[in-house]
C-alpha cells in the first residue's frame, strides 16, 4: 500500500511539473512574438517623429543606437516643426499603443504583464495631454515629450525581454560580489578592465 501511495503520489507531482512547463513554455512563446512584433511595428513611428523632430544627422545617429539614450541637445531639434504632422504621427502611435495594451490583457504572459502596462499607460496619457492642448509646443516640451516617449518604449522592450535576461542578471550579481571584495584586495588594472567592461 506504502508503494502504490508514494508511486501515485509521485505520479501526480510528476503530472503537474510537467503542466507547469509546458504552461511556462506556452506564455514565453506568446511573449516572444509579442515583443518582436511590438518592436517591429513601433520602429515605423520611431523613424517618422526622428525625422519630423531632429536635424538629419541627429535623427540618422539616434536610429543607429539599440538602448535608451536622452536627447538632452536641443539644438539638434527641428527649428520649424509642422505640428499638425507631428500630432498626427503621435495619434497613430496613441492607436498602436492601444492596440498592443488591449493585446497584453488578452495574453498570458511568462511575465512583466502588470509593469508592462503601466509604461503603455504612461506614453497613451501623455499623448492624450498633447492632443488635447490647441498651442504650439517650444522646443523644450518637445524634448521632454519625445525622451518621456522613448524612455516608456525602451522600458517595454525591456520588461517583456525579461524572462531571457535570468543569466545576464545572474551574472550582475556574480560581479557585485566580486567588486565588493575589490576595496580589500589589490587587483591588477587588466582584471579591474574586465570586470567594468563585462557589467556593462
Amino acid at each position: 500500500m506504502k508503494s502504490v501511495l508514494l508511486t501515485t503520489v509521485g505520479i501526480g507531482l510528476f503530472s503537474l511539473n510537467l503542466r507547469d512547463i509546458q504552461t511556462w513554455r506556452s506564455q514565453l512563446k506568446s511573449q516572444y512574438y509579442l515583443r518582436l512584433l511590438f518592436e517591429g511595428e513601433a520602429s515605423e513611428s520611431w523613424r517618422k517623429l526622428r525625422i519630423l523632430m531632429f536635424q538629419k544627422d541627429a535623427a540618422i545617429k539616434m536610429s543607429e543606437i539599440r538602448n535608451y539614450q536622452q536627447v538632452t541637445d536641443e539644438s539638434a531639434v527641428n527649428s520649424r516643426i509642422n505640428q499638425t504632422e507631428l500630432r498626427h504621427i503621435l495619434y497613430d502611435y496613441s492607436k498602436f499603443l492601444k492596440k498592443y495594451l488591449n493585446q497584453l490583457g488578452s495574453t498570458q504572459l511568462a511575465g512583466g504583464q502588470g509593469m508592462s502596462e503601466s509604461y503603455f499607460n504612461s506614453s497613451i496619457s501623455s499623448i492624450r495631454r498633447v492632443l488635447a492642448s490647441d498651442g504650439q509646443f517650444d522646443t523644450a516640451e518637445l524634448l521632454k515629450l519625445f525622451n518621456n516617449l522613448l524612455f516608456d518604449f525602451h522600458s517595454i522592450i525591456n520588461i517583456l525581454s525579461c524572462p531571457w535576461r535570468w543569466d545576464k542578471k545572474l551574472d550582475n550579481r556574480k560581479l557585485a560580489v566580486i567588486k565588493s571584495t575589490m576595496k580589500s584586495q589589490k587587483l591588477c588594472p587588466r582584471t579591474v578592465a574586465i570586470l567594468n567592461a563585462k557589467n556593462k
